[in-house]
């Protein structure tokens, strides 16, 4: 459990980190190019969307709590809900003012909404269900990339720059996938680590349902598809950046295809950990590869 609760911290400060480079590096590094949220809005963006998944961690730990009620924990059930709405309120308060105030764009309080009833939805009916709770666990990760494009950048289009606006939410589009697709894979290898717990707490898990070796070979799919992908987008798009072309060859790409080897044959719990560690450290270097393409991408501007 504290593990996973390891995991769960490390994808939240990658995903910070995802945003943050987004948004004070990439963006911040092209001429004639202005975001709608400032540092200070910005970062409130980002104690929004923070303390909504704090609230969704607090009714996690209270279904568990529901469920195990034997167990010592550390909120009580009796003022549990009244945090977890409290923070709750508090993050779409947040968005309600960045959104009205900040970008002029009431309507995309819908955003934070989606978040919080996402997060709920998860939390109460699809975190045991097969399959769809990796999918949607995976998807709630990227979620706040997609709500800054949508602040930062939307509120800005004009006839002068939507050509530009339009590339840069595309990439933060395709960004938002490629990482996705790292977080489900991430998920299915925790899930065989986790088959004993997973099995004592009913979760339809992959590991759980057809075995750890069926759920491998499934992960080694999926890794070998999120590297054969990226190379075709990166001979297709970045052929131009040599020194990141390289880069994700050497530090994803091929991290990726040894997870799918290794996946493939994967035999012990050991080589299951070894396996989810360099996959954790190809995550962490998909998101460095942001500073990466603003270097390339300014250099090749100014040549």
């Amino acid at each position: 459990m504290k593990l996973l609760k390891k995991n769960q911290l490390q994808s939240a400060i990658q995903v910070c980190c995802a945003l943050l480079l987004f948004h004070l590096v990439y963006f911040k590094q092209q001429q004639g190019f202005t975001t709608a949220l400032g540092t200070i809005p910005f970062l409130l963006f980002l104690i929004s969307v923070t303390l909504i998944a704090l609230g969704g961690l607090v009714l996690y730990q209270l279904t568990k709590q529901e469920e195990k009620p034997h167990l010592n924990w550390t909120i009580k059930l009796s003022n549990g809900y009244y945090i977890y709405f409290a923070l709750t309120v508090i993050g779409v308060g947040i968005g309600y003012y960045l959104c009205n105030f900040i970008a002029g764009r009431p309507t995309f309080l819908a955003y934070f909404i989606l978040q919080a009833v996402l997060l709920y939805s998860f939390i109460s009916q699809w975190r045991k269900s097969f399959i769809w709770s990796n999918l949607l666990n995976s998807f709630l990760l990227v979620f706040p990339l997609y709500g800054m494009a949508l602040l930062d950048l939307i509120p800005k289009i004009n006839e002068y720059n939507f050509v530009l606006l339009r590339l840069n939410f595309g990439f933060i589009v395709d960004f938002s996938v490629l990482l996705f697709f790292l977080f489900l894979l991430q998920s299915l290898i925790q899930d065989i680590l986790f088959r004993p717990s997973d099995y004592i707490d009913q979760k339809r898990t992959l590991a759980v349902r057809y075995g750890s070796k069926i759920a491998a070979k499934s992960g080694a799919g999926l890794a070998l598809f999120i590297a054969t992908s990226l190379l075709v987008y990166t001979l297709v798009y970045l052929t131009a950046h040599s020194s990141l072309f390289i880069y994700i060859l050497a530090l994803i790409i091929a991290p990726l295809l040894y997870c799918a080897f290794e996946l493939w044959q994967a035999k012990t719990r050991k080589n299951i950990k070894t396996i989810h560690l360099v996959l954790q450290m190809t995550i962490w270097t998909t998101i460095l590869s942001i500073a990466l393409l603003t270097y390339n991408l300014t250099t090749y501007v100014a040549s």
